[in-house]
């Protein structure tokens, strides 16, 4: 057995980031096992982000990917949801499994229960491949591999994911792209293979224009550094770099062209512009105000307070 895991590293490696991501749920499973409690986020997590998997998917499996009427009075769901998880591959992948699981175990995909559950079973499996893609990038930056191991894990198991997976669980898959996209940028200097690089990029694109814009500013400033910057072991300088580099990301963001026009557009297109708004100079204290208790008036006071000191 010990000697088909070191024939199968990679395999090995993703049986033990499962087992990691496992135990780094454990409590989320006991609660729900032993006393079947759910847990997400409140606010968001309720009345949004369930809401939308369910709409998305209720859509995607009759072969709806565009315009339908019972979206609020008629509208473009895809575009309106790019926000969300209707250009994410991850839920591609999610719904995919869903679908077939529901043909041979016919699933109640319309019970919000069923979501909740299914939420913690894909942050499972997304872990994994947190500890898995972060353990491989950091064992190519020649660290040792305990080291790997220990970084990729407290990466991966923080308060950020649990925060954004149980929130906005789509919000913790750019801690899996950015990742793969710094791997890809350094095979890309050191062996001169873009592919690793190009299809991190276009995931990224892809799946949400507002992780697309965060995570350019840091692949860029990550990219300048190292073009400026060269290892001994860099087979690209700088003018191959900025070269190869541009060129690659030219095709990432061709080949994610769907996904990105998707939400680019749909940012460009949410207005939010308030109406105009009169303010009072003094607050008319009407009767669901109350000075000495209600939250917001005891915030104002004490900064007045502060401000006038």
């Amino acid at each position: 057995m010990r000697q088909r895991f070191k024939r199968y590293p990679n395999v090995s490696l993703l049986l033990a980031s499962i087992l990691c991501a496992c135990i780094a749920h454990s409590v989320v499973l006991y609660r729900m096992f032993d006393r079947g409690t759910l847990f997400t986020g409140k606010g968001d997590g309720i009345a949004q982000m369930l809401p939308f998997q369910m709409y998305l998917y209720n859509k995607f499996s009759h072969l709806h990917f565009f315009y339908d009427m019972d979206f609020g009075i008629g509208g473009d769901f895809l575009k309106s949801l790019s926000y969300y998880y209707s250009t994410s591959p991850i839920t591609y992948l999610n719904f995919i499994c869903i679908y077939i699981g529901d043909i041979f175990l016919s699933y109640d995909v319309t019970d919000p229960v069923f979501w909740a559950k299914n939420q913690i079973f894909i942050s499972i499996i997304k872990l994994s491949l947190i500890f898995f893609v972060t353990y491989k990038f950091l064992r190519y930056m020649n660290i040792n591999r305990y080291a790997a191991f220990t970084g990729s894990f407290i990466y991966g198991w923080s308060t950020v994911y649990y925060f954004f997976t149980f929130t906005w669980s789509f919000f913790s898959d750019v801690m899996l792209w950015l990742p793969m996209t710094i791997f890809g940028l350094e095979r890309l200097f050191r062996e001169r293979k873009p592919l690793l690089f190009i299809i991190a990029v276009a995931l990224t694109l892809h799946a949400n224009f507002y992780f697309s814009y965060y995570e350019f500013i840091f692949v860029s400033v990550y990219f300048l550094y190292r073009s400026i910057f060269s290892k001994d072991d860099d087979l690209l300088r700088l003018k191959d770099k900025l070269i190869t580099g541009s060129i690659s990301g030219i095709l990432a963001l061709m080949v994610s062209s769907v996904g990105f026009f998707t939400g680019a557009t749909s940012y460009l297109m949410n207005d939010r512009t308030l109406p105009p708004i009169k303010l009072n100079p003094i607050i008319d204290m009407v009767g669901f105000y109350n000075l000495f208790y209600d939250g917001y008036y005891v915030v104002i006071s004490a900064v007045a307070v502060i401000a006038l000191a």
